[in-house]
């Protein structure tokens, strides 16, 4: 079945689709999760490689604290973005209260100068989850990998329609990316636009 070259609203690998996919929890829950944050000292790390799912458990946990009337306030750089905005280490130190949630996404983008001047922006008490590739900024919540399952679940919960592909085709997606959905989606996406998808012998989620 040809899907050729179909417009990009059409495509079931969108980015507008993928977003309504909340964070998919193997081993625990949200609430046990943010139990375990608050136990910590409520500062902790979502550690993990590039890709595997860090800054969406950390707006699902922000979503969630938000929901239970706590205020947050973001910080993010990444590498196509790496510097801080200028002034944000004021701003923060002004604009936040000691009860609010501050989240700092992309920490090992900075230096450690930087962190240092970040930390003691930190309030006395106050909450603070970060995301890192690489563990010891902060003591690790929460340790982010995925594997083929995980992709077949995301898989499973878009629009794919009429289209299925096969588990096989899958699972090399995941191996030829390093377990990086992000990457493993993108790739879908160009070949659902471009038509390259093999019928599939089964659905992505029955075996």
């Amino acid at each position: 079945m040809s899907h050729a070259f179909q417009p990009a609203r059409y495509n079931p690998f969108a980015t507008e689709h993928l977003l309504r996919i909340p964070y998919l929890f193997q081993n625990s829950s949200l609430d046990e999760l943010i139990e375990r944050f608050e136990q910590m000292g409520s500062r902790g790390a979502l550690v993990g490689p590039e890709g595997h799912g860090k800054t969406t458990l950390q707006e699902a946990i922000a979503a969630e604290y938000e929901r239970r009337g706590v205020k947050t306030h973001w910080i993010r750089v990444s590498r196509d973005c790496p510097h801080l905005p200028k002034g944000i280490f004021e701003q923060l130190a002004e604009l936040t209260a000691p009860e609010d949630l501050i989240l700092f996404d992309g920490v090992e983008q900075i230096s450690r100068l930087a962190w240092w001047r970040f930390r003691r922006t930190l309030k006395p008490g106050q909450a603070c989850l970060i995301t890192t590739h690489t563990p010891g900024w902060f003591p690790t919540l929460h340790d982010c990998v995925t594997d083929c399952l995980l992709l077949r679940e995301i898989i499973a919960r878009l629009p794919v329609s009429d289209i299925q592909i096969d588990s096989a085709e899958i699972d090399e997606i995941w191996l030829k990316h390093h377990g990086d959905l992000r990457q493993s989606l993108f790739d879908l996406y160009d070949r659902f636009a471009s038509g390259e998808f093999l019928v599939a012998r089964s659905s992505p989620l029955s075996e």
